[in-house]
């Protein structure tokens, strides 16, 4: 936001200037800034003012420079890479805040020239003591929340800054990141060398107000977009400093990889199990489809590796038409899939993964573009075998496809979303790798709950054994809205059953409570489970990338599954 106050500019001379100055310092001590002067940035000029409030003349004013950045990713790609620099970026800061009476914080977001995506502390002789370079971007990298939609712009985007004595807890100095939905923590007790403490979820999407009541240890941020059609609502959300082992967020975050950058992820979907190692993808949202490995015997889950998916031996580039290589398919033989489930095979012997194929037969607005895959991948991420549906079902084709997969025995099962063209449930496919065949059977959705309409669908699945399998079934709302977000187990038994066999579910958890607890804002896209070595079920929900949603890459051990 460009700043709204209109100030007066009184010419003075520099003997007026430093006596003035001198008597700023002098009284420093004893009385608080914001009678003696005020700080105001002027956004589009790049400039600081010290504003005398006794007098309203203008004791100093000076440029607020520019930064050399490193490291960051300046391009819109649907990959974070941060490998890119920019030098002399202007800092064009938005919002400022005292630190005590010798310093000042600026949020520089920026605005004409695109911002320096970081925040800065001033002396007030107009001196930089401390430049955040590009820590914000790694930071929101590592838990997730990077948004890559804004990488040729500004970035996290710092939006607003706050300083607040906390006694014993410290000086802290609150900064919004008003496009990655966070809110960064920094002691700032020697405002020469601020020392990271945490960073927070905003609560909601466009983090603008942020306000500290260290009298009662609390931190209020109000969150300034608003839409319920795209599933999140303007929010307030309340913080309480507390003494704690470590913080309830991130639940999930990544280590650094051998750049000696944070492993980026974002817009989770599917998660699969060894031990106690989980393995998740990202969808459609990204390029260059990966496949990441979460260690959970750490504190805080942590991101240890991540694989590109490889058609090194054109496996894939031979099951797809000329159309449809174009779209998944990139020259250095990565690709682009729309990952939704993943299950592991064996102990780690590869991997089996579905992508959902885009458009639906007939629909002129989202025509047929690529298919629903069932893939077989080695255990180094490249594709051994592409398994298509068979045509009188890929005739029926709509735009809500295949979202789990899961393995037991010989049977690979997999989850279709919602209802094809014409009939009334979503289907379960099961590929017999045996026999190389296909056999479906009906899954009984509940009915939307949710004032607000919608609708429900499935999202993951995970196998029990001896045919027994967990199903991950979801509504389409979040917030106030979300209804549905429910774990239930269904028996295929031996998997002889006749084709279009509806089959009987049983509930085993709903999810809603859980997620409330977590004092958030329900997710919409609940789209991960499994149940790891320990038997604890594990959720997890794609954040889309942060486009247009609260962003919170919310990662849950539910502890054992009921019975298992």
């Amino acid at each position: 936001m460009s700043p709204s106050t209109r100030i007066i500019s009184v010419r003075i001379s520099d003997k007026q200037r430093s006596a003035r100055l001198r008597e700023f310092h002098s009284q420093a001590h004893d009385c608080s800034p914001f009678i003696l002067a005020a700080v105001v940035t002027l956004q589009e000029n790049n400039a600081i003012a010290l504003i005398d409030l006794a007098t309203g003349e203008v004791i100093r004013s000076f440029s607020a420079g520019s930064v050399d950045l490193t490291g960051i990713d300046a391009v819109e790609d649907n990959v974070i890479t941060q490998t890119d620099s920019q030098s002399g970026r202007l800092r064009e800061p938005d919002a400022v805040a005292w630190i005590g009476t010798e310093y000042f914080a600026t949020a520089d977001e920026g605005d004409l020239d695109g911002g320096s995506r970081t925040f800065t502390i001033f002396d007030v002789e107009g001196n930089v003591v401390y430049s955040s370079a590009s820590e914000l971007d790694d930071w929101v990298v590592r838990i997730g929340q990077y948004p890559e939609s804004r990488s040729d712009a500004k970035g996290s985007e710092p939006e607003t800054v706050r300083y607040a004595d906390f006694g014993d807890a410290g000086k802290l100095l609150f900064i919004n990141a008003e496009r990655s939905n966070a809110v960064f923590v920094y002691d700032v007790s020697n405002a020469t060398q601020p020392k990271f403490r945490q960073v927070v979820p905003s609560g909601g999407s466009g983090p603008e107000g942020v306000f500290a009541i260290p009298q009662r240890n609390l931190l209020v941020v109000a969150n300034e977009n608003d839409s319920r059609a795209d599933k999140f609502r303007a929010a307030v959300s309340i913080f309480e400093l507390q003494e704690a082992d470590h913080p309830v967020f991130p639940t999930l975050w990544s280590s650094k990889d051998k750049t000696g950058k944070y492993i980026p992820f974002s817009a989770l979907s599917g998660l699969a199990s060894v031990g106690t190692t989980l393995y998740s993808i990202e969808d459609s949202y990204f390029k260059s489809s990966r496949i990441f490995s979460i260690d959970t015997e750490q504190t805080v889950p942590v991101i240890d590796m991540a694989m590109r998916i490889l058609d090194s031996n054109g496996k894939l580039a031979s099951a797809l038409s000329a159309e449809e290589a174009d779209i998944l398919l990139n020259d250095d033989a990565t690709v682009n899939l729309d990952q939704e489930g993943i299950d592991v095979i064996g102990d780690g012997k590869g991997f089996w993964i579905v992508s959902e194929g885009s458009g639906t037969v007939g629909d002129i607005e989202n025509p047929i573009e690529t298919p629903n895959l069932l893939l077989r991948l080695s255990d180094k991420a490249i594709i051994e075998e592409v398994i298509m549906l068979p045509e009188e079902v890929n005739s029926i084709q709509a735009r809500y496809g295949f979202e789990g997969v899961a393995v037991d025995g010989d049977n690979v099962v997999v989850a279709f979303q919602r209802a094809w063209v014409n009939e009334t449930d979503p289907r379960l496919g099961i590929y017999n790798t045996a026999t190389s065949t296909w056999k479906f059977v009906m899954y009984p959705l509940d009915e939307p709950e949710s004032q607000n309409g919608g609708w429900v669908g499935l999202s993951d699945l995970e196998a029990l054994g001896e045919g027994v399998f967990l199903v991950l079934e979801r509504d389409d709302q979040a917030g106030l809205d979300a209804a549905i977000k429910r774990v239930y187990s269904i028996d295929l038994g031996d998997f002889s059953m006749e084709d279009g066999t509806l089959v009987e579910k049983t509930l085993v958890r709903d999810l809603i409570p859980d997620f409330l607890s977590y004092h958030g804002q329900v997710p919409e896209k609940v789209e991960g489970l499994t149940v790891d070595g320990n038997g604890n079920m594990w959720v997890n929900n794609d954040n889309d990338g942060i486009d247009d949603s609260i962003g919170e890459q919310i990662l849950m051990n539910l502890g054992p599954v009921e019975g298992n």
